[in-house]
Order: structure tokens, then C-alpha cells, then sequence
């Protein structure tokens, strides 16, 4: 095996400095258009290729040292309020795990209402740029036809990530709960315990359909009549006669706000089951998911800063989704069953 290429070699070989080849190496935008690329094909055509063993001694060198102040993340509200005007909401699950990481690596998060009175993207973007914020944190979007869920920064200016499925425009990278999986394991539990009318109220379009596909796999088999209903609650009476007429034992919901009127009009779960598939909170009484926000919010920031360091801007040309596994939180809305059931 030939002996590796060492970065100080491709230096001398470019007849530049090691600093210099490392930030081309790692797009940083500081090096021109032509370095990068000249660095790039000198790389490839002598075969270097960065050491491993010592890329994970820097990493750990660094974690050694005392935090600093890096800079600010900006975090991207959807409405005209700040999350702290809606305590209790999900999205303050959400930068609670957020806050708590970006400190720890030597952050911190600033707040901005995407819709607030005269804020246009364009001086939103004007606004970041000038402050000299280069990573942006795009909160859970849910309101809203998906027309009306768009962000157009100067995205060349800026290291971003994106929590959810919410912002339809632009397709950035992006951090999510595992609906799909969530979902099929709620149905599967259910089943498990000897229910086999299942009835999901969520809208179809939610979280990209990925609720709606996990409820019509997980019930091919072992169900015996499945529905899937995309209006909400509509009164104690109208819902006790659908209820009745379907025969459904069991109700899965999208949120705990979503469950609370079923828990309150009906004898639950002797009459009938609900399960959430969204429980930001675990260890209370509702049975379901909980779906490990401030972790999201915590994964979401280690991507950002990975982007920062690495000088990865703008669109990303492949898109990626990290997907969070949800936790079984066992409630008592539903009846007992053994481990794993």
C-alpha cells in the first residue's frame, strides 16, 4: 500500500499554506471559486485523503477546551409571537432542547417571529446577515395551507437545519419525529391488547401523510375494521352515535389537546380506548407517544453547527431527514397489557 498523502504535502505541492488547503478542502467561502477547485483536483489526482485519527484528536482537543461564545443561532418562528408567549406550546419543547445544546457548544439562540408587522423575508435575511448570524434554526411550522409555508432567505448566506415536516419551501435538511413508526407502533399495542376496531381522527395531510400511511400498514392485518377520520370532535352526541354505528373500541388522536374532549364525554377506557400519537410530556396519563422534543431540538443544533464548521450553505442539493424514534408512554387510556403490548 503506497504511503498516505499527508495535507502538509498537498500544501507544498499547491505551494499554499496547510490552513489554507483545509478550509478549501472544507468549502469554506473565504477561499476563492478557483482555489477550491484547484485544491479539489490536486487532491484527487494525488490521492490525499483526510486521516481519520487525526480529524477525531482535533475533535476531541476541542471538546477539551472551556465553552466560548461563538456567535448566535437564529431560531425561526412561524405567527408574530415569541415561543415564550405560548408557554405549554410544542415548539417549546422543541427550543427548550434547543437552548440547553446550543449552550453547551458555545452558542446562543435569538428568537425571530417569521410574520411579524413589516418583517419581510427579504429583511428578515437583511436583518441576520447584517448582525453576522450564519446559522438558522427553523421551528416546527404547522398552521397553515402548505402555499403559506415557505421561507425565502438569502439561503447562500446561511448554515440551516429545520425541525418537521412544516416548511414545504425551501427543502432543507431537516430533523423529525418518526410519525410513520410512531404510528404503527400505537396500532400494533392496540391490537395487542385485543382491540380490533380502530378508528384514527388525524387530518390526512399531516406530517406529510406519513400518519395515514402508518395507520392503513399496520392494519392489513389483525384488525377488524379500521377508520380513518380527518374531522375532529364534533359533539358529545355526534360522536357517540358514530362511535356506535362504527363499533370502534379504540380512538387514536394526533395530541394530548386533541384527546382531551373524547377523555371528557366518554368513559375512558372502558367504553373506549384513546391513544395520542403526540405526547410532549412523558410519565402522564394519557397512553401514546411521546415524541422526544427537546431531543429533536437538540439533534437539530448538532446538524447546524456540523454545517457551520464545515461551511455547508445554502440548499442543500440532497436533502436530508433525520428521523427521532418516539417512546411508548403506557397512560391509563387504555387497557392494561403486558411488556411489549
Amino acid at each position: 500500500m503506497p504511503p498516505r498523502v499527508t495535507l502538509q504535502e498537498l500544501a507544498r505541492h499547491l505551494g499554499l499554506h496547510h490552513t489554507s488547503v483545509s478550509r478549501a478542502l472544507a468549502g469554506n467561502p473565504k477561499i476563492s471559486a478557483a482555489t477550491r477547485e484547484r485544491v479539489r483536483r490536486a487532491a484527487a489526482a494525488l490521492g490525499y485523503r483526510p486521516d481519520p485519527v487525526a480529524r477525531a484528536l482535533a475533535v476531541h482537543r476541542h471538546a477539551l477546551r472551556p465553552v466560548e461564545e461563538y456567535g448566535t443561532l437564529a431560531w425561526m418562528t412561524q405567527g408574530r409571537h415569541r415561543v415564550a408567549d405560548r408557554p405549554g406550546c410544542v415548539e417549546s419543547f422543541h427550543l427548550a432542547g434547543a437552548v440547553k445544546r446550543a449552550g453547551e457548544l458555545g452558542f446562543r439562540i435569538e428568537e425571530f417571529p417569521c410574520h411579524a408587522p413589516d418583517l419581510s423575508d427579504e429583511r428578515l435575511s437583511t436583518i441576520l446577515e447584517s448582525r453576522g448570524i450564519r446559522g438558522v434554526v427553523v421551528g416546527p411550522w404547522f398552521h397553515g395551507p402548505r402555499e403559506e409555508r415557505r421561507l425565502h432567505l438569502n439561503w447562500s448566506a446561511f448554515s440551516a437545519v429545520c425541525i418537521g415536516h412544516g416548511l414545504y419551501d425551501p427543502l432543507i435538511n431537516r430533523v423529525c419525529s418518526n410519525h410513520y413508526r410512531a404510528m404503527r407502533e400505537v396500532v400494533r399495542r392496540l391490537v395487542a391488547r385485543g382491540y380490533r376496531r380502530i378508528a384514527a381522527v388525524i387530518p390526512s395531510d399531516a406530517a406529510e401523510e406519513n400518519w395515514r400511511a402508518g395507520f392503513q400498514v399496520e392494519t392489513l392485518t389483525g384488525v377488524e375494521a379500521a377508520f380513518f377520520w380527518e374531522t375532529g370532535f364534533r359533539g358529545a352526541r355526534e360522536n357517540r352515535r358514530k362511535i356506535r354505528e362504527t363499533g370502534v373500541e379504540a380512538l387514536i388522536v394526533m395530541n394530548d389537546e386533541c384527546a382531551a374532549p373524547w377523555l371528557e364525554n366518554f368513559r375512558v377506557p372502558g367504553e373506549l380506548a384513546v391513544v395520542s400519537c403526540t405526547i410532549s410530556t412523558p410519565g402522564g396519563p394519557i397512553t401514546g407517544i411521546h415524541q422526544n422534543y427537546p431531543y429533536i431540538g437538540e439533534r437539530a443544533v448538532d446538524l447546524l453547527v456540523h454545517y457551520l464548521y464545515t461551511h455547508q450553505r445554502g440548499i442543500p442539493p440532497h436533502p436530508e431527514r433525520v428521523l427521532i424514534e418516539g417512546v411508548w408512554n403506557e397512560g391509563a387510556t387504555i387497557r392494561p397489557g403486558g411488556v411489549g403490548g
